[in-house]
């Protein structure tokens, strides 16, 4: 099982934050988050993100998974074009996680003013790093 991160103090003072945008703002999530009960935080591992490298050999090693799959299907696709379907899959992680960084940068100054830009865009960028996941990779194949 996997659980994910709490968010970090500076962001959870901010409750009017994830409040207004519970449901609405896909970019803050569409789920309530809690801490890990104490007697878990032993046990808790943190696998972090994957880095660009690592993203598009799980894309590309799926794709090979569903050509594997189709191999008698007719129009299967080839090895370059499961290349270029790799390339362009993590390119679209890449251009949500932009996207989503810039957004996060503006409602997190907005709603922490106390925060310096250093602190806002740290932050924005390490939340920005969750705005999709492998999961999102996983439903190109549905």
């Amino acid at each position: 099982a996997a659980c994910n991160p709490a968010r970090s103090l500076t962001i959870q003072s901010a409750g009017v934050l994830r409040q207004d945008d519970y449901g609405r703002d896909w970019a803050l999530g569409h789920y309530h988050v809690r801490a890990l009960p104490g007697s878990l935080a032993a046990i808790k591992w943190s696998f972090g993100a994957l880095g660009a490298d690592q993203e598009l050999e799980f894309v590309s090693r799926r794709l090979e998974q569903e050509a594997a799959f189709e191999q008698q299907a007719d129009g299967a696709l080839g090895e370059h074009e499961r290349a270029a379907m790799a390339r362009v899959i993590c390119f679209s992680q890449e251009a949500l996680r932009d996207f989503s960084e810039e957004h996060l940068r503006a409602r997190i100054a907005a709603a922490c003013p106390s925060l310096s830009a250093t602190e806002v865009a740290a932050e924005a960028a390490e939340r920005a790093k969750t705005a999709v996941s492998l999961r999102d990779v996983q439903r190109v194949f549905v």
